[in-house]
């Protein structure tokens, strides 16, 4: 059952389809003004992205690239650093870039532009007019000249850079001050746009949909990789990519980062399942458990706790609550309706660009909810020898209280055996 004060996810209330920037400008440059800085500089692929909408799978594998994204105080679209071999995806549509800063070298065979086709025209032509350097850094510094931005604090995210940049920038001009960014980008990303909720929510329908179809093939005698299967197959089919899949019956069902083995599922077996996935750069990170056959009276009991803690948490879910009092709360509850010894470090975290994106909703923290943050809340357990219970659901605070965008049931599903 929802809790009363959360609504169910309605599409109607998110702008079109067309509107898709990520950033949060007036947070960005109220932070950035906080901290006196002229610019900001963003290296890890999470905080490119999160400028500019460059996301492409290649800059997520190798984070050693040099992709480069620069936003200032005075300009609310970002410029792009990139090298001339990955700038077609860019190029080729989703961003919202104010310029490209090209830098190394990339051969393609010479063709005549009017021999070719429209959409390869269009992009060698965009090649041709953008600024080409031999190095990254040439190209990061012409981007700053460009922007009048020579001296001054510029906050530089050392979250993608093997070497810190800003070490360079200040050799090439004395007058700048580089600082450590990484945790600006993270707090400018606390509050999420209304494109990043739809995202979010987009790629937790995906899961959704692929968790509930690993779920209906549970049956004795199928193997934890066979449910992996299905749950990664089933979200590529829908259009995301597959990121976390963390199934495991029986006593494998306790250890917090479970691999699906081999392992065949045997009656009475509790199959807890932590998934996730991306789509559009934006992660979907939930969880349910399932009993094949007849689940027992422990089983039940602890179930019914983790649902009745996250219920008690999310009921309490507004603006201004304070995190450590929704920490408190949830874990009362969990310990009064059934499992009096529960221990956990945090009930849950934010999601988004990153899996991991802040707050962490524990018993310590000091902030208090704000409109635009998005939680993955969940009550998990785990008992070496007995197995793992584990309910977890994505919920977006709102100005009214909040609002759940998963919609799967809560309860323990319980798998006849034989069909």
């Amino acid at each position: 059952m929802v809790p009363r004060k959360i609504r169910r996810f309605r599409p109607s209330i998110f702008p079109a389809k067309g509107e898709r920037m990520l950033l949060n400008r007036s947070r960005a440059l109220e932070i950035m003004e906080k901290n006196d800085l002229v610019a900001l500089v963003a290296t890890a692929p999470e905080n490119v992205a999160y400028l500019t909408g460059f996301w492409v799978l290649t800059h997520w594998r190798h984070r050693g690239r040099q992709v480069y994204a620069i936003l200032s105080r005075d300009d609310g679209n970002a410029d792009l650093v990139i090298s001339r071999g990955l700038v077609d995806h860019p190029l080729q549509g989703g961003t919202w870039v104010r310029r490209y800063y090209l830098y190394g070298e990339f051969f393609f065979a010479p063709t005549p532009l009017e021999a070719i086709d429209s959409e390869s025209r269009a992009l060698f032509q965009s090649l041709g007019k953008a600024p080409h350097h031999p190095t990254a850094l040439d190209a990061l510094l012409h981007c700053l000249r460009d922007r009048k931005i020579e001296k001054g604090r510029i906050g530089v995210d050392q979250g993608g850079d093997l070497v810190f940049l800003g070490n360079s920038l200040v050799q090439a001009m004395p007058a700048l001050e580089p600082v450590p960014a990484y945790e600006l980008f993270r707090q400018i990303r606390l509050i999420k746009t209304s494109e990043e909720i739809r995202r979010i929510q987009e790629a937790t329908r995906i899961a959704e949909e692929a968790l509930t179809a690993a779920i209906q093939a549970i049956a004795e005698g199928v193997r934890e990789k066979e449910l992996d299967l299905i749950f990664k197959e089933r979200v590529i089919q829908k259009g995301g990519y597959p990121t976390l899949s963390w199934i495991g019956a029986g006593p494998r069902g306790a250890f917090p980062n479970v691999e699906p083995s081999d392992r065949k599922i045997r009656p009475g077996d509790a199959v807890r399942f932590d998934v996730g996935c991306i789509y559009q750069a934006y992660h979907a990170d939930i969880a349910r458990t399932a009993v094949l056959g007849k689940p027992s009276a422990k089983q039940r009991q602890y179930h019914d706790a983790l649902v009745a803690g996250e219920e008690r948490l999310l009921e309490a879910f507004r603006p201004g609550a304070a995190v450590a009092d929704l920490f408190r709360m949830g874990m009362e509850e969990v310990r009064a309706k059934g499992i009096p010894h529960y221990q956990r470090h945090h009930l849950g975290h934010g999601t988004g660009i990153e899996g991991y994106d802040p707050p962490l909703l524990t018993g310590n923290s000091p902030l208090r909810l704000e409109p635009g943050m998005v939680f993955c809340v969940e009550t998990p357990y785990y008992e070496p020898g007995f197995g793992g219970l584990h309910i977890e659901d994505i919920v977006a605070v709102t100005a009214e209280g909040c609002r759940l965008l998963t919609q799967m049931d809560r309860r323990l599903f319980v798998i006849p055996e034989g069909g």
